[in-house]
């Protein structure tokens, strides 16, 4: 699959921007190859850091009201059930 970006954050920006419909978004989102979390010290108070490509850029896309609630969670189920299945 082809990317409009190169992280999932692009890919919404591209979306908002017009330069892929909204079915084309969540289907990169849904297929993207999210880089994994990195586990932080345990004494700073964060469970992990997201490096960029992480699926934390997605959430962030939500709160920043880029995607809507459907979009997210449609996202999210989507992902969850391809990495599965």
């Amino acid at each position: 699959m082809q990317f409009a970006a190169e992280t999932p954050y692009g890919i919404v920006q591209a979306y908002t921007a017009g330069e892929i419909d909204h079915a084309e978004m969540v289907e990169q989102l849904v297929h993207f190859p999210y880089a994994a979390a990195a586990p932080c010290d345990p004494g700073d108070g964060l469970s992990r850091l997201d490096p960029p490509g992480a699926f934390g850029e997605v959430l962030r896309a939500y709160r920043e009201k880029l995607i809507d609630r459907r979009t997210y969670g449609e996202v999210v189920t989507r992902h969850a059930a391809a990495a599965v299945g």
